[in-house]
């Protein structure tokens, strides 16, 4: 009995204890609570202060405003209310207190409540702001309002208004005069063409006018052609493309210009260059369209003759204009060269601008030494990419002998030379054939530059790609070289310049590049009539003439103007400037600029003699203009977008598949992939009786939990730098030491393994299940590749991956089972427990080992 009294006395105290330690907890609780009350309370009075202050200031300012704004809600589109009142009432000639909740067909005339209600149900049907102007009538005097309507919710918009009564009535009678004007001053000026009027108000837009020279042109009298329509001079001629064009144009009530080819009323052909243009009245409603005809018959027998002499000459212009870019190069890198101040700066000019125009990667030149033993670097060099300069750097520490590399070869025989792929040449014939290979250089070529027969220097040129002869690249080369060594020979450097000077001015006009000069300020000074095109204008003057402010009228992006300008004042250039800009038809197209500034300098004698300025004082001066070439782009920008797009696509897939380095490989079209490795760690896991736990669940729940277990295996490789190969079912294998070999990779291989048992312990918490792991290791050499046309796999073949496998079939669940082999390279740093001998299947009887966990 005291024993129950005691078990009972015992389990009284426990139960006291914990409504003791439930009681603490929930005064704990409570004191938070009431500091959290406090809290929201003391913000809520610091809101409150703030909505106050807000409401206050914006009061204030409505008061002072002598706009009137009215909140007008619609209330289902078939009320519409003043829910606020005008900011100014007296601009209503109403005292405030009748606009309280009235609706605008008990305010207003009925006729001026409907225009109201059409205009706030346009505004909140396209969701767009709307301005227009109207009336109302006080006290028998129109009163002219201009208004704003801006649309902020569903059923509800902001109505600003403001009193243009003064200046209305002048307004609309100087539009008049203006139309009136303009309509005169085209007839007037056209008046030696045929010049037609038609009613664009009418159905089918007949002709109202024509003046003398149209009936002239056409045969037809004017009364005949009153009233009717111009397709009467097409006859039955109505499959013509202009036509489609013209139609268009009158549909869209916009500008037009068509060649036509029409007939007169004894119906003889004639071909009729057609102007068309659209007139408007004050509201811009479309009244009418003005026509303006020439007859181009003469001229357009003249063009066809034209353009059959053109197709003969196409042959003599293609075989010309190879030799004329040829020479256009030699001229211009010469007048650079002739600008610089020293040796190497010269050398370094006719390196990029050779290697810019033939389209290779690196050039470099090599002079001889003071005593001209050896040949050394020189200062001057071009690369096309930043890549390059390590094989740079590896030039300045190389000296050439005389017949020693390619620079002593053409040094000694003083004649070009070219190698079509220095990186599978013996070092003998190129000692740095190795270097140039890490950097990707395989084609090169070497020219001397020669002066009364004594060797200057010699131009050596790289590419990325191999490359047979090409024999016009290395007489252009050459006779750059021999430009340069002839430089002191100034009178013919003159010629050459004043040559190349003609010839520029031709090419700008015919150039297939927009060509500009254009103030700082952002007006184009000169243009050619390939920009104009580029732009979608008429002609240069009409470009000139139009844009009167480049930042504004043409860049879409606000401020891309000033980052274009940001760019020349940094560098004094820019090179291939891309932006996006609007065309006179509203159109967007991208375009690349190549532009410099061109600054005022004072001039010396030497400069005096040439066309450009020097490099020394390209940054000196005042700035005078901006000079350069706009090409149109947007073919090649969405060409791109696609590409980058697509390229972007297919590497995301792959890197899902294929680990990184063979998924590059895979890209570049190696195919198939298969490496040897000789030492790699290969581990195998397994989920213990899922086959049978499968069975119990659906689909969807099974797939759930192998989600969650294989996802944490996945983030376990990726946290030991180990590569994942796949999953068959439950079983999960992934390898260590590939495609990228790495010395710690039977470590990473244990420590994952130790960590995947962890993991599946807290799974097993997580959904409340009871999973065990058997896994197998294994280390050695396997071969790796990728088969196959289509989906893809990574995957590991040899004994080293059965064996692995083996370890994991025949391993105790919960256990991992290793190899003597991984025993023996990882027993210093974990801690093994020998199983001892067992049968293993293809392999006989194997000792293995029990990996307990790590040593620390």
């Amino acid at each position: 009995m005291n024993q129950i009294v005691r078990n009972l006395q015992h389990r009284v105290d426990e139960q006291t204890s914990e409504l003791r330690r439930i009681n603490q907890q929930l005064q704990e609780e409570i004191s938070k609570r009431r500091l959290l009350e406090e809290r929201l309370r003391a913000s809520d009075q610091l809101l409150e202060e703030k909505i106050r202050s807000c409401e206050a200031t914006m009061r204030a300012t409505f008061e002072v405003m002598t706009d009137i704004i009215l909140v007008i809600n619609t209330r289902g589109r078939q009320l519409t209310d003043i829910d606020i009142l005008p900011t100014n009432p007296i601009c209503f000639y109403e005292p405030s207190t009748d606009l309280i909740s009235q609706t605008i067909e008990q305010f207003f005339q009925d006729k001026t409540a409907k225009t109201w209600f059409k205009k706030i149900l346009q505004a909140l049907d396209t969701k767009q702001r709307l301005n227009f102007d109207y009336s109302l009538s006080f006290e028998e005097q129109e009163v002219w309002f201009t208004a704003t309507i801006s649309p902020f919710s569903e059923n509800s918009v902001l109505w600003v208004a403001r009193d243009i009564s003064d200046v209305y009535d002048e307004l609309r009678l100087r539009k008049l005069a203006e139309e009136r004007l303009q309509l005169l001053e085209r007839a007037i000026a056209a008046s030696n063409n045929g010049i037609l009027i038609c009613d664009a108000q009418a159905p089918d837009n007949p002709i109202i006018y024509v003046n003398s020279g149209f009936e002239r042109i056409t045969g037809y009298t004017a009364s005949e052609l009153r009233g009717q329509n111009c397709r009467i001079l097409q006859g039955s001629d109505k499959e013509q493309p202009a036509l489609e064009q013209l139609r268009s144009a009158i549909a869209a009530g916009t500008d037009t210009q068509v060649v036509l080819r029409n007939y007169r009323k004894d119906g003889s052909l004639f071909w009729n260059e057609f102007c068309l243009t659209p007139v408007r009245d004050a509201t811009g409603c479309l009244t009418h369209f003005i026509g303006i005809q020439t007859d181009i018959t003469e001229r357009k027998q003249a063009q066809i003759e034209l353009e059959q002499q053109n197709q003969r000459l196409q042959q003599e212009i293609r075989v010309r204009q190879r030799a004329e870019e040829e020479i256009f190069f030699l001229v211009s890198t010469t007048q650079a060269i002739a600008e610089t101040d020293d040796f190497h700066s010269a050398l370094s000019i006719i390196l990029r601008s050779s290697c810019e125009t033939i389209g290779w990667d690196f050039g470099e030149a090599w002079i001889p030494n003071p005593d001209s033993r050896l040949l050394e670097c020189s200062l001057g060099w071009y690369a096309s990419e930043p890549s390059l300069e390590e094989f740079r750097n590896q030039s300045l520490t190389v000296k050439f002998a005389p017949n020693f590399g390619i620079p002593g070869r053409v040094w000694l025989c003083k004649q070009p030379e070219w190698i079509e792929d220095i990186s599978n040449q013996p070092c003998e014939v190129c000692p740095r054939s190795n270097i140039a290979a890490e950097a990707g250089l395989k084609a090169s070529f070497g020219v001397p530059i020669l002066f009364n027969d004594q060797v200057l220097a010699i131009l050596v040129f790289y590419k990325k790609a191999a490359s047979p002869r090409q024999r016009h690249l290395v007489e252009l080369i050459n006779a750059v070289a021999t430009q340069l060594g002839s430089l002191i020979q100034r009178k013919q450097t003159e010629e050459a310049l004043r040559i190349t000077q003609e010839k520029y001015h031709s090419i700008v006009e015919n150039a297939v590049e927009g060509i500009f000069q254009a103030t700082p300020s952002g007006q184009y000074l000169s243009a050619n009539p390939a920009l104009a095109r580029i732009y979608g204008y008429d002609s240069p003057e009409d470009l000139i003439n139009s844009i009167q402010d480049i930042s504004r009228q043409l860049y879409v992006k606000p401020n891309r103007y000033k980052e274009f300008v940001a760019a020349i004042e940094a560098n004094n250039e820019v090179k291939e400037f891309e932006s996006l800009v609007q065309r006179k038809d509203g159109t967007m197209i991208w375009i690349a600029e190549n532009t410099r500034a061109v600054r005022d300098r004072a001039v010396s004698k030497r400069d005096a003699l040439a066309s450009k300025p020097s490099a020394k004082d390209e940054q000196k001066g005042k700035l005078l203009y901006y000079e350069g070439t706009v090409s149109d782009v947007t073919e090649r920008k969405l060409i791109e977008e696609a590409l980058k797009f697509e390229q972007e696509q297919t590497k995301t897939l792959l890197l899902n598949l294929l680990p990184a380095p063979i998924a590059k490989r895979l890209q570049d079209g190696e195919n198939p992939i298969a490496d040897k490795f000789e030492e790699v760690s290969v581990l195998f896991a397994d989920l213990v009786g899922f086959t049978e736990f499968s069975s119990k669940k659906t689909p969807e729940e099974l797939v759930s939990i192998l989600n969650i277990i294989f996802s944490k295996f996945d983030k376990l490789a990726q946290r030991y730098g180990l590569e994942k190969i796949k999953t068959i079912g439950d079983a999960y294998m992934v390898v260590g030491g590939l495609p990228i070999f790495r010395p710690d990779h039977a470590r990473s291989i244990a420590q994952m393994a130790l960590a995947m048992q962890s993991a599946i312990a807290n799974v097993n918490t997580q959904i409340d299940e009871s999973f065990k792991l058997r896994i197998g290791i294994n280390i050695g050499p396997v071969v790796a590749g990728v088969l196959g046309l289509n989906k893809f796999i990574y995957d590991l073949w040899g004994d080293t991956v059965n064996t692995a496998s083996r370890m994991e079939g025949n391993g105790i669940p919960g256990e991992i089972q290793v190899t003597t082999a991984t025993y023996e390279l990882l027993k210093e740093e974990f801690l093994f427990e020998q199983r001892g001998r067992i049968p293993i299947k293809g392999k006989g009887e194997m000792t293995t080992y029990l990996l307990r966990g790590q040593n620390f």
